[in-house]
């Protein structure tokens, strides 16, 4: 399984890919710093310092996890769609470890992503006197179950449809639950749609006092990653070459 997953990095981060993820953690660096408003009045940063903060948690979140979201189609493209080593590799290790191995791939390149952009945030937000308004653990705990989630739905969109624009219907699945939950999750005000997609598509969502929410609890969550996932294997075990 180690060289496999080895073997999966070698062929994902090619210097095209460590080029685009580069310019991706480029880019949310300058989005945080621009967040943090820096350019307004001292007075008014020190006057209106809780609202500064709220909004850039906010903003910064909701940028964070769909830099993610964005990481996770292009990874599910390069791995599920366009691997051009998957055939000669069954013969060797086998169709089932080789699908496992390339959802821990993407689960520890997606990882360690979310950690660095963990750390841009906190890092700009010190920087800027922005304090900050969200939980690391909180985050980093949500976010992980996302990810976990997102690959097991990528992996099975990939095999039951075997194209390339089967990705984008995960892209458009949390954009959805993106624009139908509100800022401020609360039980009164989020329509039962969102419970919905939310169970399909996991998405955390920031509360107004900064706290983090799956509206579902985790194992929900959790157990459409188990079907998802199972549906996928079960594929995966029954498709010719």
């Amino acid at each position: 399984m180690k060289n496999l997953i080895r073997w999966h990095l070698h062929y994902l981060l090619t210097r095209k890919t460590r080029v685009f993820l580069l310019s991706l953690w480029c880019l949310n660096l300058i989005v945080y710093v621009m967040m943090t408003r820096w350019y307004e009045p001292h007075h008014e940063r020190i006057i209106y310092g809780d609202m500064f903060a709220r909004d850039y948690a906010f903003e910064v979140f909701t940028f964070m996890k769909t830099s993610l979201v964005g990481w996770l189609s292009y990874c599910s493209l390069q791995l599920f769609h366009l691997s051009r080593y998957e055939v000669s590799l069954v013969q060797r290790v086998g169709r089932t470890r080789l699908f496992v191995s390339q959802w821990v791939t993407l689960m520890i390149v997606l990882f360690v992503v979310m950690l660095v952009l963990m750390f841009q945030a906190t890092a700009v937000a010190q920087w800027f006197h922005v304090a900050t308004y969200w939980s690391q653990t909180a985050i980093i705990k949500m976010l992980s179950i996302m990810i976990v989630q997102h690959v097991m739905l990528a992996s099975c969109l990939a095999v039951f449809i075997q194209h390339i624009l089967s990705q984008f219907l995960l892209w458009f699945g949390y954009l959805a639950t993106e624009v139908i939950v509100p800022y401020g999750v609360t039980q009164h005000t989020t329509p039962a749609l969102a419970y919905v997609m939310q169970m399909v598509v996991a998405n955390a969502h920031m509360l107004e006092e900064g706290g983090i929410s799956l509206l579902l609890k985790p194992s929900y969550v959790l157990l459409t990653a188990v079907v998802a996932g199972l549906a996928a294997m079960l594929r995966i075990v029954s498709k010719d070459y």
